[in-house]
């Protein structure tokens, strides 16, 4: 239950951990033949098409037990328009969504004109598992899969599987109706029986629309169904978001149903999804763990807490943030999603003792050491994301809308949102991923949802300094300083403190983003711990020196974009008309200052004219100086806006020409005194 955390790079190689069986395939195939099938022909720009993708949900009473039960088929058939190395069809298990049967097949086109297609089918007795692993972390969560092999162009390759779901408070079912490929058929068919009640929502970039399924009602079973069919591929578009969120998608659930002749019904609202939640919480999911209960004690848990805040101002946000950064420095991310461990919280006491938890777990255990203090406190959900696109909520289920859970503190002065997960982030402000997110505070009585803050533009810089000595020939060397603030110091702290620190001199160089230079010398880092959002984090030093290549003749051609980088991204135009937003990052001030001592013999007859660049969601200011013998280059840049709606795509791309093109603007320097 988390999003991207700083752990997740680090442990690529624990991400299938797999054993093999052996068997036959179970399931009987129908006929196919390739050459009634859509090619190349039909898709040239395609390396795929989706030829079918059917989602069928079945609700039905379990007959031991009478508790609801879903059975939900999924039948996958795609067309490869290139070759692939080896097709591998997956699908995942845990303990409410069991998998009763699984299997593929792969038909490949003849070699020859006058040959028989090869076909190779397999079922879940040939299949792998292994933990699914997406960061440092043990889960009952696995991956089950089909390895199928090489296929030549046009071949086909289909997957089937059948699981039997519990917990409908928990889970609904979704079905996606666009993707990278064309797709030919879609559909999502959910049925129930007639006294009970099914809910539906539907979306499409992020936003809810309406659409509203066929109904049938026959033998007492009502069956709702969504179709879709020659859906056009989404194009690859820079800085937007992912094709799953453009995409669009149909989220079903079982509402209310009967269990031994009474009706009982998930949460209606988001107020009652809160209370529900907070049950779950109470109940959490301590481990009988002898050696660990021995450590894991109320006496040890109040005895730390004392002892962190002896010494403290006797004042609740100096005690809150003394407690903050204590989790945040010392519980290292491991998730542990034993079954409902991926939504609800271990205990306090328990994370303690073993000194690392997930994203709830480290807010839980802030929580309980807050309260011991006297400061009281709730957890909330969210959907945390990196590229700050949020979703729309659409049904009020445990898992079907956040991915992430953060704390609120009730301070005196109003309520301060904490993630303790992020090592790097100061107490009092959230990472950019978590900023501007509907959250939905936990509470025994029911929360509804709010909104966390978000950051101003003046609260998120870069600067880049430059202090050059440029010498006639062309050789320069000088000092720099790196200064960040917010977000931006979140992100350059974090790349920081990730490496030792005599490789810290790449991480600087990297962020000074220079084309000409990087660091020689890496002098001093401050600043870094504890992280603090009035103080910048700032590293200075030597940059390494380099000799000028833009000479020509008596004079020495000098630019902004010699030196430091737009630091911005760029979109690109495209034939088709842009459908998705433009992702902006944070609001941030990012800002180039470079001072030139210009060395015996050179000189500067002209320098360009101040520019100013506005738009409604950034400006940015250029201009050149000249004094004393130092010719100073000056930029900034301010982003006001984290996203842009697809129409002003074309606007924002002219906003960064401009800039690109002024920063580009040389000056021109005489070598020996000029003419």
């Amino acid at each position: 239950m988390e999003a991207s955390m700083t752990l997740r790079w680090l442990t690529p190689i624990l991400t299938l951990l797999l054993f093999a069986c052996g068997g036959v395939p179970t399931y009987d195939w129908g006929e196919l033949k390739l050459e009634d099938l859509p090619g190349k022909k039909a898709h040239p720009e395609s390396v795929g098409i989706t030829l079918l993708n059917t989602v069928d949900v079945r609700y039905e009473s379990d007959p031991v037990s009478g508790e609801p039960v879903a059975v939900v088929t999924e039948v996958y058939r795609a067309r490869l328009l290139v070759e692939e190395k080896n097709v591998r069809v997956h699908t995942i298990e845990t303990e409410w969504h069991k998998l009763e049967s699984f299997d593929a097949r792969l038909i490949q086109p003849p070699r020859e004109a006058d040959g028989k297609p090869a076909t190779k089918k397999m079922g879940i007795e040939k299949s792998v598992r292994g933990p699914s692993v997406d960061a440092v972390e043990y889960s009952t969560t696995e991956v089950v899969l089909l390895s199928l092999g090489k296929a030549r162009a046009g071949s086909v390759y289909e997957k089937r599987t059948v699981h039997r779901v519990t917990a409908p408070r928990l889970i609904s079912h979704e079905q996606f109706f666009a993707g990278p490929w064309p797709i030919v058929k879609a559909s999502l068919t959910v049925s129930a029986p007639s006294d009970w009640t099914l809910e539906h929502s539907a979306q499409a970039m992020g936003s809810k629309i309406e659409w509203a399924p066929t109904t049938e009602t026959t033998a007492g079973v009502t069956t709702l169904t969504w179709t879709a069919e020659n859906v056009a591929p989404l194009l690859v578009e820079s800085e937007s978001p992912s094709v799953r969120i453009r995409s669009k998608r149909v989220k079903a659930r079982l509402a209310a149903w009967k269990e031994k002749g009474q009706v009982v019904k998930a949460p209606e609202t988001f107020k009652a999804l809160s209370a529900y939640q907070a049950t779950l919480y109470a109940k959490g999911t301590d481990d009988a763990d002898p050696a660990l209960a021995a450590r894991a004690t109320d006496d040890a848990f109040k005895k730390q807490v004392d002892e962190l805040l002896a010494g403290v101002p006797d004042e609740p946000r100096a005690k809150a943030q003394k407690l903050y950064d204590w989790v945040r420095q010392n519980i290292r991310y491991v998730s542990v999603n034993l079954g409902l461990g991926g939504w609800v919280p271990t205990s306090a006491k328990e994370t303690r003792a073993r000194l690392y938890g997930d994203c709830k777990d480290k807010a839980n255990l802030l929580k309980a050491m807050l309260a011991h203090a006297g400061i009281e406190s709730r957890l909330g959900t969210l959907y945390s994301s990196s590229n700050g696109f949020r979703s729309a909520y659409d049904m009020p289920v445990v898992a079907a809308n956040t991915n992430h859970v953060i704390l609120i503190i009730d301070l005196p002065g109003g309520p301060v949102f904490a993630d303790p997960t992020d090592r790097s982030v100061a107490f009092g402000t959230l990472p950019f991923r978590d900023q501007g997110a509907a959250i939905l505070p936990i509470s025994d009585d029911g929360s509804e949802l709010i909104k966390t803050p978000e950051s101003t533009s003046a609260q998120n810089y870069r600067e880049v300094t430059l202090s050059l000595d440029l010498a006639a020939d062309g050789t320069v060397a000088g000092e720099f300083k790196v200064s960040a603030l917010g977000t931006m110091a979140d992100y350059f702290r974090q790349s920081l403190t990730m490496v030792p620190e005599g490789r810290r001199g790449r991480v600087v160089s990297t962020a000074l983003d220079s084309p000409l230079f990087t660091v020689g010398e890496l002098n001093a880092v401050e600043a870094l711990e504890p992280p603090d959002a009035k103080t910048p984090v700032v590293a200075s030093g030597l940059l390494a020196a380099t000799t000028m290549t833009n000479l020509t003749g008596a004079m020495v051609s000098l630019s902004l974009a010699d030196l430091v980088d737009r630091d911005t991204p760029m979109i690109h135009a495209t034939a088709s008309a842009r459908t998705s937003p433009v992702l902006l990052g944070a609001r941030r001030q990012l800002r180039a200052r470079v001072n030139v001592i210009l060395g015996d013999g050179l000189t500067a007859d002209a320098l360009p004219d101040a520019v100013k660049i506005e738009a409604p969601f950034a400006k940015a200011q250029l201009q050149w100086s000249l004094a004393d013998g130092v010719l100073s280059l000056h930029r900034d840049v301010e982003f006001t806006e984290t996203r842009l709606d697809a129409t002003k795509a074309d606007e924002y791309r002219d906003f960064m020409t401009r800039v690109e093109r002024a920063s580009a603007t040389p000056v021109v320097l005489q070598r020996g005194g000029g003419s």
